[in-house]
């Protein structure tokens, strides 16, 4: 399936391209892959507003709150949509804060070095109900982007966050 998406595109035969789009979804709906292939696709094609579409119905049939964030982070990223990338790379950080490199590896791909996504998802990573690593996440994004008030911020709320043991040990 996959071959036959990169053969349409390189042809440039969009009909084609979205068949095999479509084939491939139609046997895997579920899996992630197909989605964020034909997404990757649109988006070197130029046409970020159709990868955004494809990664939200993607999501939507997948129905995982964390499905293809990462992707549509990146793709809201690249179509100027700052507060839609932090909104999605928020969720791919995740409640154990487990996607932060990830997205911190994304951020620093961009061109501006994320400088006007981070304030954003700072926000969104202190929003409440938040957790531990959500607000540690929030403050070494703040500190690694010089944002010091915002880092004092998470960092405050993080001194007043009651500690689970497995979170002390983090720390040391």
């Amino acid at each position: 399936h996959q071959t036959r998406l990169r053969v349409a595109s390189q042809l440039n035969d969009v009909a084609g391209l979205e068949a095999a789009v479509r084939n491939w979804i139609r046997v895997s709906p579920h899996l992630e892959t197909p989605w964020r292939e034909a997404a990757v696709i649109w988006r070197r094609r130029g046409d970020t507003d159709r990868a955004i579409a494809l990664l939200e119905e993607g999501r939507a049939r997948i129905d995982r709150r964390d499905a293809l964030a990462l992707e549509l982070g990146d793709a809201h990223a690249a179509a100027g949509n700052h507060e839609q990338a932090a909104e999605h790379w928020a969720r791919a950080i995740g409640e154990q804060g487990r996607g932060l490199m990830l997205v911190q590896r994304r951020l620093q791909g961009l061109t501006d070095g994320g400088a006007r996504i981070i304030p954003h998802l700072v926000d969104r990573l202190l929003e409440k109900p938040t957790t531990f690593a959500r607000m540690r996440g929030a403050a070494m994004l703040a500190i690694d982007a010089g944002l010091g008030r915002r880092a004092i911020e998470a960092i405050a709320l993080l001194e007043k966050h009651p500690l689970e043991p497995q979170q002390r040990e983090q720390l040391t």
